[in-house]
């Protein structure tokens, strides 16, 4: 039996080791001053750190009622030394500052996370996307990737016929008077015509081009008023073909889309040094009227009584402050300049005994004095007449050329 008690020892764990050892007594010599460390049990601790949290959030919660009052109270004695007109207030503590401005910066940073939603994306935004919903609430506009978002709110359909009207009546005045009847020059088939007024402060320029063209094409196809009519109108809604008519990079967004033939757009207009400062807000609609057949023959008396069919593409300049209520237009800037008043047309008129279409552009827009002052032919009207003969190829397709091997 005592050969056994090593392999019974061999077998029991260390716990069961320290289980079975005898207890020793106390030992006499041991410091009876050093202290027993004893932990304390686990619900014991649980309470004290839960006890020890609730003091820590109740003199948080005091602190911020303190904080509360302290700022509620001096903006009472801020309004109060307003009222009484005490300058010698220097303003509220820094405690109560900083708090405010830490809640207007997360206000701020909540409205500007609504309104980013809102907003379209430049370069991915399609035209529908910037039509107005049946709501008729405005929205945030993306004209330029180079400048802030600029909020557009829509005209009535009402108000936009009735500005459509005054447009036309504007444009039948300006053909009635005797502004650009003499002929300046002629270039690739158009007459260039353009005149100066003096109207008070303001300067003014009429111009007129004028060109003829057949109603049969290169390819042999037919050309009417109405097919012209509607690739210019389709020019006029894209902004990419829309630049190419132009030397110069040109802007042109569409705001609002009234009906099937009125529209409402916002594009740059550049100056003599190409810096795309200039800016406006037209409404561009497409009319039908008729006008009078007063060719002479060859005595130069006009016999003719019948009528002519014409097709025309108004374009109207609005108060950029009723489109854009929370812009500053007025205001003098480096970087824009709101044109407020002009308008133009593009006609065309079916000549059927000649078997050919008359085209003609003109229009009526305010001047600097530079420009009133040139001797030669203004850089505007040159503008202009490039852009025609850059339309006249993206409208009339060109005759090609085949060559083939014998």
């Amino acid at each position: 039996m005592e050969s056994l008690e090593p392999l019974l020892e061999l077998d029991l764990s260390p716990v069961h080791k320290k289980m079975a050892r005898p207890k020793m007594p106390p030992s006499v010599d041991a410091n009876p001053l050093q202290p027993k460390s004893r932990r304390l049990p686990a619900d014991v601790r649980r309470a004290r750190h839960r006890d020890r949290m609730q003091r820590q959030r109740l003199a948080e919660k005091q602190s911020i009622e303190l904080k509360r009052v302290e700022v509620r109270g001096e903006e009472e004695d801020e309004e109060f030394k307003l009222l009484e007109g005490d300058t010698g207030w220097k303003g509220r503590s820094t405690a109560a500052r900083l708090i405010q401005q830490r809640y207007l910066s997360l206000s701020f940073m909540k409205l500007l996370g609504v309104e980013h939603e809102r907003l379209p994306k430049y370069g991915t935004a399609a035209s529908d996307e910037l039509l107005l919903q049946e709501g008729g609430e405005g929205r945030w506009v993306v004209f330029s990737e180079d400048e802030p978002v600029i909020y557009y709110q829509p005209l009535a359909t009402d108000t936009c016929h009735e500005l459509a009207f005054r447009g036309y009546q504007k444009m039948q005045e300006v053909l009635g008077g005797l502004g650009a009847r003499k002929l300046y020059n002629e270039a690739f088939g158009w007459k260039v015509y353009f005149s100066m007024h003096d109207e008070g402060e303001k300067i003014s320029m009429q111009h007129r081009f004028t060109k003829r063209i057949r109603a049969v094409d290169a390819n042999g196809q037919r050309i009417t008023g109405d097919s012209l009519a509607s690739a210019t109108w389709r020019i006029i809604r894209t902004p990419e073909l829309y630049t190419r008519m132009y030397r110069h990079h040109m802007t042109s967004r569409i705001l609002q889309q009234v009906d099937e033939h009125t529209s409402v757009l916002m594009r740059t207009f550049p100056d003599e040094n190409a810096v795309m400062r200039l800016r406006f807000v037209c409404m561009v609609v497409q009319v039908e009227d008729c006008v009078m057949d007063s060719t002479p023959d060859e005595m130069g008396f006009s016999w003719k009584s019948g009528t002519r069919r014409r097709v025309r593409i108004l374009s109207s300049i609005l108060d950029p402050d009723k489109c854009f209520p929370r812009a500053t237009t007025h205001t003098p800037s480096a970087t824009a300049e709101w044109m407020r008043e002009g308008m133009s047309y593009l006609s065309f008129t079916e000549i059927d005994d000649e078997n050919s279409i008359e085209i003609e552009y003109g229009g009526l827009k305010n001047v600097g004095s530079e420009t009133a002052s040139c001797t030669g032919l203004p850089f505007v009207c040159m503008n202009m007449g490039e852009a025609l003969v850059r339309w006249e190829q993206l409208v009339t397709p060109t005759r090609t050329l085949l060559i083939t091997e014998k």
